[in-house]
């Protein structure tokens, strides 16, 4: 008896907790579903306008403006570039160094004076500057003197030394002439190859300029078109991630374009701040 009438006490509040849950859950479901916030729409990408890039003046280097075909450039190059221009400084340096072989072997006239004054009073001898030959040795006595000689001097043998110093000077006059030639070559190689490069990289330019144009167009489209509800979100997000990227790609054939540029430039040895146009396709 005892355990049914504790059963019994047990069971009341059971049955009240399983009467009161149904009535619950009803309110619940009686009560208006929260408001989902609307996606707002994305704002717009602004490219970031870059100013134009200025090279510095470059000292000692002709300015060239206005058109430029690749055979001005070529003979822009042929006249300034700086390793031309060295490599040509050492072929007259080495066709000087025939010329001073050559004097060697020819006769040889100097002539030379001197007045003196000797201090302490004592007889004294004095020779004329190395690099005159034949040199003059000048002997004057202890007071003021006033001297001078006049000498000629001609080789007669010399075992064929100076015919082979004049020999090696006209080879190594040869050498020269060969390697301006070879760098004259080597620098219209370099510029039209710069030049082309420069083309290259401005047409690339001209195509990611042309592609930011479709890619702009397309975002405003799809703005547009989910602005009306006819597509997604992430449809307008998509469209603006290609824009984003296509902006870096136009920065990078931008800079591209600029460096090739500047190279051309080096490379025909003209100033870096020159404003060049290219014309030839």
């Amino acid at each position: 008896m005892r355990l049914r009438s504790a059963l019994a006490k047990a069971a009341v509040p059971a049955l009240v907790l399983w009467a009161a849950a149904p009535a619950s859950i009803a309110e619940q479901n009686a009560q208006p579903p929260p408001e989902v916030p609307q996606p707002q729409t994305p704002a717009p990408i602004t490219p970031e306008v870059m100013p134009p890039f200025t090279a510095p003046s470059t000292p000692g280097r002709p300015y060239i403006a206005g058109a430029l075909s690749i055979e001005d450039a070529v003979r822009a190059a042929i006249k300034n570039s700086p390793s031309l221009l060295s490599a040509r400084a050492d072929e007259a340096a080495a066709s000087a160094r025939v010329d001073r072989e050559r004097a060697l072997t020819r006769p040889q006239v100097s002539a030379s004076g001197i007045a003196a004054a000797n201090t302490p009073k004592m007889p004294a001898l004095y020779t004329s500057n190395p690099p005159i030959m034949p040199q003059a040795i000048l002997s004057t006595p202890a007071k003021t003197s006033l001297g001078g000689t006049a000498m000629l001097m001609t080789p007669l043998y010399t075992s064929g030394r100076l015919s082979g110093a004049v020999q090696e000077a006209r080879q190594s006059h040869l050498s020269a002439q060969q390697t301006t030639a070879a760098a004259q070559q080597d620098l219209v190689l370099a510029v039209r190859t710069a030049y082309r490069r420069a083309l290259l990289a401005q047409a690339v330019q001209s195509i990611q300029a042309d592609l930011v144009r479709a890619t702009e167009e397309r975002v405003r489209v799809a703005r547009e078109r989910y602005a009306a509800g006819s597509i997604n979100l992430a449809d307008v997000l998509r469209n603006q991630t290609e824009y984003a990227a296509v902006l870096r790609q136009m920065a990078a054939a931008t800079r591209d374009a600029e460096m090739a540029l500047l190279d051309l430039k080096a490379t025909i040895g003209a100033d870096l701040a020159s404003d060049v146009r290219l014309t030839d396709q």
